[in-house]
């Protein structure tokens, strides 16, 4: 079977991957493949160089250890950040991709809640469905192995994150203080918003918004609505480049779930600090219409994504004369009570 070569090896478009057992209620398929997501291979090199610094000037450094003491050590760690300590160099590569530490990882996950209302998409072969936090889990539709799992990792305290962790203990960033403002609207302004979807090294979108503002009057259900992208003005409407899609590979088989793609977004607040960061599939869905907006000629559909510090919404229409899809309402709705931890506010 065809292997992807490990980091050092000949700088494969594709990223590295390794082998995933099979899980509780489910066999290992054929061609079982375990895959890194683009948001950590697309910088290994970038992971190695800064893990390198780290260990500058110490008496004792983690890759002179024994294979069994760092087979221990990776044994701690939770399966996004073993996939992530994968990536910082070929030896970490082949000790991370250890089958029976993945036989036991996989089997923590419960599985019994993959129903078609929590599927993600589907093709001819796969059906995908996404656990949290970060790993989409792909099942063969026949036979209802697990085919594949892909893990997605956000830059952001990314080396932290899966070397000072564990699956016992995550790693927490540190307190947060925030900063002496008198400004009675701190916190409302001067956003900047980073999001790119993508899959496989395709990008259909890759855009910035700086000067982003929001005001009290938009506080509603303990959210805070920041728009980015509204219907009212069509210069700001973007098209998707390309074929949305999410594609997979296997040691035997490939394919693209049409509609999914990989969303990744970076949220700086005024003083350029990361606020709000994820990497996470996402699914466009059919809608029956822009929820408050004019109405357009196309069918129109709708992406979701909600976590624990805030939601997106974002709108599109099918352009059937350009065959493309244009964004036409883009917006984030962040948690109040994380605003009000992050500057101090009572909102």
């Amino acid at each position: 079977m065809a292997r992807f070569p490990p980091p050092g090896g000949d700088g494969s478009a594709r990223g590295r991957a390794g082998k995933a057992a099979g899980c509780a209620g489910f066999r290992s398929g054929r061609g079982v493949r375990l895959v890194a997501g683009c948001a950590a291979l697309s910088h290994c090199g970038r992971l190695d160089e800064l893990c390198g610094k780290s260990c500058t000037g110490c008496t004792v450094s983690l890759d002179g250890l024994p294979s069994e003491i760092l087979l221990k050590i990776l044994s701690y760690l939770d399966a996004v950040a073993l996939l992530c300590a994968g990536c910082v160099n070929r030896r970490f590569y082949h000790l991370a991709n250890d089958k029976p530490r993945w036989h036991s990882l996989i089997a923590k996950y419960n599985l019994s809640h993959l129903t078609e209302s929590t599927m993600l998409g589907c093709d001819r072969l796969i059906r995908i469905f996404c656990l949290h936090p970060g790993l989409v889990v792909g099942l063969w539709k026949r036979e209802e192995e697990l085919a594949f799992v892909m893990a997605n990792l956000h830059f952001h305290h990314l080396v932290e994150r899966s070397t000072l962790g564990s699956a016992a203990i995550p790693y927490e960033l540190p307190p947060h203080t925030p900063l002496l403002d008198d400004s009675p609207e701190r916190g409302l302004s001067d956003y900047q918003l980073h999001v790119d979807m993508h899959s496989g090294g395709v990008f259909c979108l890759c855009g910035t918004f700086r000067n982003l503002s929001t005001s009290k009057g938009y506080i509603e259900n303990e959210y805070m609505k920041l728009s980015v992208i509204s219907f009212k003005n069509s210069t700001e409407h973007l098209p998707l480049i390309g074929k949305v899609g999410l594609s997979w590979k296997t040691n035997i088989f490939d394919g693209c779930v049409k509609s999914c793609s990989i969303m990744d977004l970076t949220l700086l607040e005024e003083y350029g600090k990361p606020f709000w960061c994820f990497s996470s599939p996402v699914c466009m869905r059919p809608s029956p219409g822009p929820s408050d907006g004019p109405t357009f000629l196309g069918e129109t559909y709708r992406v979701d994504y909600a976590d624990t510090e805030g939601r997106v919404h974002l709108e599109l229409v099918w352009i059937e004369e350009t065959g493309e899809y244009f964004i036409v309402s883009l917006a984030l709705y962040l948690r109040v009570a994380k605003i009000n931890h992050w500057f101090g506010t009572k909102y």
